[in-house]
This record gives structure tokens, C-alpha cells and sequence, in this order.
């Protein structure tokens, strides 16, 4: 009898023992120590101070030290020549700045170096220079119909990655002209919520990870604007305003007209069912149960499940013996 008891005894505190803590559960990729801000192609407008760069180490780095970016080469003909250049610091960017300036039809490709102690960071970006100056008043904000559906949100458990909770939401966009659309990822952006920016919310642990690290500097295409249903999550039921405000790595800001809109789950309309899920083949007993997501990947932990497989078998054979 004891032998069995002991048996699941050391099951059970196997299995508390494997418990992944929110560090070991969410296995969270870092974002880049570095970016390049160019177009969709490379393009930067021929108005702005330089080649834009920012990088979490950028403080560390004095402005009569050029010494990480290890290349500037100019496109002429078929051939490619090292160019002089300058930096130019500028709030959260540095510009990279070829001698005579940008100038439209010019092509360059351009070489950063981070050092973090041992480590290097290579990271490079070909630039084509276009005219400019950008239309930045030309872009539109687009509010979704709001709806009742789930959005996911950092987790309240010490296991999950993130939670999905019920809420009514409205998704907000830029809509930009043919001609701004290769610079969607070359424009900051900011949304503006009665009257004050607000940061989009994280949508999971690693989200919140993320945030004590430097400020991200892109916005998410579709902004979740969104009264949580069963807790207090996003914002405060009712009616809100909104709107976008664009701005150029240089400095050059436009701020789209405020939209009104309302989210409220006391109000919220109806959404359509759901179709009906499709039903799966019956999984075998030896497959064990399937990997759970939460809304980023999970570290691979010990399998659970084998240590009370082993242990049944061992209950069995106790018994054969017996």
C-alpha cells in the first residue's frame, strides 16, 4: 500500500515542482537593440537632416565619435564610393548625414555597429532618397464599427502568457495615400485619447516586459480601443474621442481631425455567433494533451505527463509482482 501511496506522492510534488513561474512560462524575444527608420524600399524624403537611426545605446556614443557606423557608401553608375558624412543628434534619433546633403535619385548603403560588452550587433539598410517633403495631411484615421469580442491582455495568473477577456472595441487605422503608404513603417505614431497620447495597452506579460525597456517607437496598425466587460481593463465605459497624430522621424507632425466614438459592454451590439468550431479526431492516450498558447510562445517545460505515465506503470507492475 505504501509503495503506491508513495508513488503518487512523488507525482504530486513532481508536478508542483515543474510549475513554470511568468519568467520560464512566456518565452519572450527581445526587440531589436537598433533600427533603421527608412521606407517600405529604402525611401527617405530628401527634406529630412539625414539617414535616420536610433538605438538603446545611442547615449552611450558622443557626437565627435562616429566610430559605429562603420559604412556610408553612394551609388554612382555601377559602382559604389565611401562618402563622407556627419551626425546629427535629434531627439530620440541620430541622422546619419552624407556630405552635400540627401538628394533625390541618390542611392547608399549604410553599415550601424552596436557594442554591448562582448557582443556586436551588425545591422544595415540600402537607402533610396525621394523627393519630398511628405503629405502627412493627406492621411485619414478609420474607426471600425465597434463590436463585443475578445482581446487579449497581460494575465493575472503567475502561468499564462496573456488573457483573453470580453470587451467592446473599436479599431482604430491610418488610411494613407498611395503616395505615403511605402513610408508606413518610416512614420511614428500616436494615439490620442480625450485629448491625452496613450500608449497602446500590452497584450501580454511579455508586453508588459517590454515597456521597461526604452519606449517603442512604431504603433500597432489596428489600435484596440476597448471597455473590458468583467474587469477593469482599457477604458472607462462611455463615449471617447480620438485621433492620430503622424510624425516624421525630422520632426514634421500632423495630427488627424478628433472622431467621436463609444465603448460600453452594458450597450455594445449584438455580434454575430461564431461558426461552430470544426471537430477534431480523438487524440491518443500517448500523444498527451496539447501545448498551450496564451498569446506568445511557451518555454518548452518537463512533460508532466510522462512522470505519471511512469508512475501508473510502476503501480502496475507492483501489483503483478504482488
Amino acid at each position: 500500500m505504501w509503495g503506491v501511496a508513495g508513488a503518487l506522492v512523488v507525482v504530486v510534488v513532481a508536478v508542483a515542482a515543474m510549475r513554470p513561474s511568468t519568467a520560464e512560462a512566456c518565452s519572450c524575444r527581445a526587440p531589436p537593440r537598433g533600427q533603421f527608420f527608412v521606407g517600405t524600399n529604402g525611401e527617405t524624403p530628401a527634406d529630412a537632416p539625414g539617414i535616420a537611426w536610433s538605438g538603446d545605446a545611442l547615449k552611450s556614443y558622443m557626437e565627435d565619435d562616429p566610430s559605429h557606423v562603420t559604412k556610408v557608401e553612394r551609388h554612382y553608375g555601377g559602382s559604389r564610393n565611401p562618402v563622407r558624412f556627419s551626425l546629427v543628434k535629434r531627439g530620440r534619433f541620430e541622422f546619419i548625414a552624407p556630405e552635400g546633403g540627401l538628394r533625390a535619385g541618390e542611392r547608399y548603403d549604410v553599415v550601424v555597429e552596436m557594442k554591448w560588452g562582448s557582443r556586436t550587433d551588425r545591422f544595415e539598410t540600402a537607402v533610396k532618397v525621394e523627393a519630398g517633403p511628405l503629405a502627412l495631411a493627406e492621411a485619414r484615421l478609420v474607426l471600425s464599427p465597434r463590436r463585443r469580442e475578445t482581446v487579449d491582455v497581460p494575465p493575472q495568473d503567475a502561468v499564462s502568457c496573456s488573457d483573453e477577456i470580453e470587451a467592446d472595441v473599436v479599431r482604430a487605422r491610418v488610411e494613407l495615400p498611395p503616395t505615403l503608404e511605402p513610408y508606413r513603417d518610416y512614420l511614428l505614431y500616436a494615439t490620442i485619447v480625450d485629448g491625452e497620447p496613450r500608449e497602446s495597452p500590452p497584450r501580454s506579460a511579455c508586453g508588459q516586459r517590454r515597456r521597461q525597456q526604452p519606449r517603442q517607437l512604431r504603433w500597432l496598425e489596428y489600435d484596440p480601443l476597448f471597455a473590458a466587460c468583467d474587469r477593469e481593463d482599457g477604458l472607462a465605459p462611455g463615449v471617447h474621442t480620438v485621433a492620430v497624430r503622424l510624425e516624421t522621424p525630422g520632426g514634421r507632425t500632423f495630427t488627424t481631425p478628433e472622431q467621436r466614438f463609444e465603448v460600453d459592454c452594458a450597450t455594445s451590439p449584438v455580434s454575430e455567433a461564431p461558426a461552430p468550431a470544426p471537430i477534431e479526431a480523438p487524440r491518443s492516450a500517448e500523444a498527451g494533451p496539447p501545448p498551450v498558447t496564451h498569446g506568445c510562445a511557451l518555454s518548452g517545460g518537463p512533460r508532466w505527463w510522462l512522470v505519471v505515465a511512469l508512475a501508473v506503470r510502476r503501480r502496475r507492475g507492483l501489483r503483478g509482482r504482488s
